[in-house]
């Protein structure tokens, strides 16, 4: 049942103020906010939460409803339950990448530097407003990776394997790209569960790493990605496929061509003309008639460069690939 707006809003105000953790039933006047039909309340509802969570987000995680009625509500506590698990990842980042390293102190003394440097938003601002410019690239991660060494490469991967599951962007970003040029296929656990990670240059490097290191059973979880959302992780997976010599079958191919979405078809194109062989103009050729004016042109170009098929003005090069496959068929 819905409480009123002028009922639940002087609630949720004041349950912002009250000691950490909240009890149980400030929490439960604060999700009712969830579900109001004032989305002032639903936002302040939703910020009342999240502070609780600043200093202990496990104890209010662990007061969250398992389920509730109203589809906005559950919407809701869904989003703010991975934002406490990502708070209590950092929280807790410094007790578990340090376990990650182990005795060694050289490695420890490295490990206890770069965390200290992941602790600035400054220096995490770069990574974690694009993949473009690591932390690396500021001449941290790369001292980082000299100095602990000494500890061996194992030492260095397992730290990285810790900071692969952090709450923050940035850190993960950062490990992805170290675990690639200093991981090893020991790492495969790891690297496969990145390629669900929410981020797309994680998924799409993980799956590079993976190929790089030549993990051949790590195979199918990156034939997944070819129906990813991102065209890039799509183009990533396919270079690790084609590096790991697991090109996919004419089979899978074909339920490709018939995606609903027009890059699992796109990149489905592509990956038949890589194969070089005239026969797939049966397979591609129908795509003509795509409702994605991006595919037609990619089979009109494909049946150039695979079928010999040749136009003279740009603008008349689908209809001739059309009239150009009906005689051939005939």
């Amino acid at each position: 049942m819905r409480l009123p707006a002028a009922i639940v809003l002087p609630l949720v105000l004041a349950c912002a103020v009250l000691a950490d953790p909240p009890a149980p039933e400030d929490v439960a006047s604060a999700v009712a906010g969830l579900a109001d039909d004032n989305p002032a309340v639903r936002a302040e509802a939703r910020k009342t939460i999240l502070r609780w969570g600043d200093s202990d987000p496990e104890a209010v995680e662990k007061l969250l409803p398992a389920r509730h009625d109203d589809a906005e509500a559950r919407a809701q506590l869904a989003e703010i339950r991975e934002l406490l698990k990502e708070r209590a990842s950092i929280l807790h980042r410094r007790e578990r990448v340090l376990a990650a390293a182990g005795e060694d102190e050289g490695l420890k003394r490295a490990t206890e530097e770069l965390l200290k440097r992941m602790e600035d938003a400054a220096f995490l601002a770069p990574a974690q407003e694009s993949p473009v410019r690591l932390p690396e690239t500021d001449d941290v991660l790369t001292p980082y990776v000299t100095a602990a060494y000494d500890s061996g490469k194992p030492g260095v991967a397992r730290v990285m394997e810790a900071l692969l599951v952090d709450g923050s962007l940035a850190v993960r970003r950062s490990a992805a790209r170290i675990l690639y040029y200093h991981g090893s296929a020991a790492n495969e656990k790891a690297l496969v569960a990145a390629l669900k990670d929410k981020d797309s240059y994680i998924r799409g490097g993980c799956a590079l790493t993976l190929s790089h290191y030549g993990v051949k059973s790590a195979t199918d979880a990156i034939k997944a990605l070819l129906q990813d959302a991102d065209p890039q992780v799509q183009q990533h997976a396919q270079m690790a496929l084609e590096e790991l010599g697991a090109a996919l079958d004419p089979a899978e191919l074909r339920k490709m061509l018939k995606s609903d979405d027009p890059n699992v078809r796109r990149r489905a194109v592509q990956m038949f003309v890589a194969k070089g062989d005239p026969a797939i103009l049966d397979e591609i050729a129908p795509l003509l008639e795509d409702r994605d004016p991006q595919i037609r042109t990619l089979v009109a170009d494909a049946m150039a460069q695979v079928g010999g098929f040749r136009w003279d003005a740009e603008g008349e090069r689908q209809k001739a690939a059309k009239e150009w496959w009906e005689g051939r068929k005939k």
